[in-house]
């Protein structure tokens, strides 16, 4: 994921919402009349300098998109595409081509443009350069940041990621990067623009209610920069996809007509119909990863098209808290906004893992407390962070006792849904954590924390000790869904784990010695869920 040409510094996509009244104003008076046609090459960039030199071929196969319609090179990677009427984008000059590309390659040149930029002949080559990829690989999911891309948060966020390495291969932002006015967008989107170009991963967006100009009235189609114009003039198209390590990542905007305005979650039909098309594509079965502001959908059409394509998780935002629910049998996860928290994503050949990360929120018993998203309404979800009462009523034998440089048992937990709160001081010991296993089929699952990071296979946060911490503070919660693990209420970790009955706990200890100083485990009563264990409090 290296070596961005200088016309392609971190791929910036689309923030999703859209609306646009049926028949929209003419094009602005003296400006060139943009192309009605686009054409060109899809090759392949060996030397990876964005330009098409000679003995560069053609690359058959690839997708390329006007947002409305899809389009395939032919075997010398030619397409053509006549630019269709976008009812969410009005104004040709607004409307964007962007080229899809396919597993083990990474657009070495600019992967959109606006067509009032470009030449009128409607010239436009793409250029993709050779990139092995595979998994397994992580991603991060942030949202809602609203005017923050500068702030301290993003700051440290980026700084985190830096100290992540190789693993981290991409972020998505899932909307309202700002509040978009007619005086100060260009300068909010701007910086959205240089914080994505400075990210040390590749960076993409998608479009939010609060990033589209005038979208409460009927101004919304009336210039270039109202709407989406906005969004496409600096960040991109507002519906993409791509391809990495097998895995297609797509978008799409939030937003449709609803007589003269743009109303939330009204979608247009030729947006889903793209959609449709654009998953109808891929090679069954196909590992899909969607992105949009959120999962409000006025038309009941969304959910049913991700389902029939076996979507693998729906990623959103706009409701600025944490939820966890499956809709339609499509995980959907909505994340809080990115001004302190987001989160990991570790896909695998076969799964994946979430982690929930804080950049240090005051309140994270208040300010993570999952609940049901504004949209849909859902009910409480099984990831709400338990208002854990002092107990010791399980294992507290164990409380207190010396743990020696290898490890002790918490014990075997004859329940396969337990709710555990340990607390650990690591007294000695230059790693500790624990490991929770094995598993029906044999897999053992360990976290091991240090001062200032903690792990979990082959992925490192910052567990986000407080200064001074001489405790640390586990909790576990085990049901039908898998594993959860939340370390100091901040960073939390989703693993895909299937109980054996009795579940091994185990506090682990190395390069030292460290103590139980709480040990609290409740067994959830056989045959309830997780989640209308806790509608009940039963944990109380």
């Amino acid at each position: 994921m290296k070596n961005f040409s200088r016309w392609f510094a971190r791929p910036v996509l689309p923030l999703c919402l859209s609306a646009i009244a049926a028949l929209g104003p003419a094009e602005p008076a003296g400006a060139a009349a943009p192309p009605a046609k686009v054409q060109g090459r899809v090759f392949v960039d060996t030397n990876g300098n964005g330009m098409l030199d000679g003995g560069e071929s053609g690359l058959a196969g690839v997708q390329v998109t006007d947002g409305i319609q899809i389009v395939t090179t032919d075997a010398q990677g030619k397409y053509e595409v006549t630019v269709a009427d976008d009812p969410v984008l009005p104004l040709r000059a607004t409307r964007t081509v962007s080229v899809s590309w396919p597993d083990n390659y990474w657009p070495s040149s600019r992967w959109w443009r606006r067509l009032a930029d470009l030449p009128a002949d409607g010239r436009l080559d793409f250029a993709l350069r050779p990139d092995e990829q595979k998994l397994p690989i992580s991603i991060l999911h942030g949202t809602d940041p609203h005017n923050s891309m500068t702030g301290e948060f993003q700051r440290l966020c980026r700084d985190e990621v830096s100290r992540m390495g190789r693993g981290l291969k991409l972020a998505f932002i899932t909307g309202d990067l700002g509040y978009a006015g007619e005086a100060n967008v260009d300068a909010d989107f701007t910086r959205v623009r240089e914080y994505t170009e400075k990210f040390p991963v590749p960076m993409f967006h998608t479009i939010g209610n609060h990033d589209i100009v005038g979208g409460h009235s009927p101004e919304w189609n009336s210039t270039e920069i109202h709407g989406n114009g906005a969004f496409t003039k600096h960040l991109g198209p507002i519906r993409w996809s791509f391809t990495y390590a097998g895995v297609h990542f797509v978008a799409l905007e939030w937003a449709g007509r609803n007589g003269l305005l743009l109303e939330h979650g009204a979608l247009e039909t030729t947006s889903l119909q793209w959609l449709e098309a654009d998953l109808a594509l891929l090679k069954k079965p196909a590992r899909i990863y969607f992105f949009m502001h959120n999962g409000f959908d006025k038309t009941g059409r969304l959910f049913p098209l991700l389902a029939r394509h076996k979507v693998e998780m729906f990623l959103a935002g706009h409701s600025h808290r944490n939820s966890d629910d499956v809709i339609n049998g499509v995980p959907y996860l909505t994340t809080m906004n990115f001004s302190g928290q987001y989160k990991i994503l570790n896909i695998t050949e076969k799964n994946y893992q979430v982690i929930h990360r804080c950049l240090g929120c005051k309140n994270p018993g208040r300010r993570h407390r999952a609940s049901n998203a504004s949209y849909p309404n859902t009910g409480t979800c099984r990831v709400a962070l338990p208002n854990l009462e002092p107990r010791r009523e399980a294992h507290a034998s164990l409380a207190g006792r010396d743990v020696d440089k290898a490890e002790l048992p918490v014990g075997d937990v004859k329940s396969q849904r337990l709710e555990a709160d340990i607390r650990i001081e690591p007294g000695s010991a230059k790693s500790w954590g624990l490991r929770i296993g094995p598993d029906s089929q044999g897999r053992s699952i360990e976290l091991i924390a240090t001062t200032n990071s903690l792990r979990c296979g082959d992925l490192t946060t910052d567990p986000a000790r407080e200064p001074g911490e001489k405790n640390d503070h586990w909790h576990l919660a085990l049901d039908e869904g898998g594993l959860s693990v939340w370390l100091n209420e901040h960073a939390r970790f989703d693993v895909p784990y299937t109980a054996s009955s009795p579940v091994a706990v185990t506090l682990l200890a190395r390069d030292g010695s460290a103590k139980f100083t709480q040990v609290d485990v409740w067994e959830l009563k056989p045959g309830e869920s997780f989640r209308k264990y806790k509608e009940q409090k039963k944990y109380k």
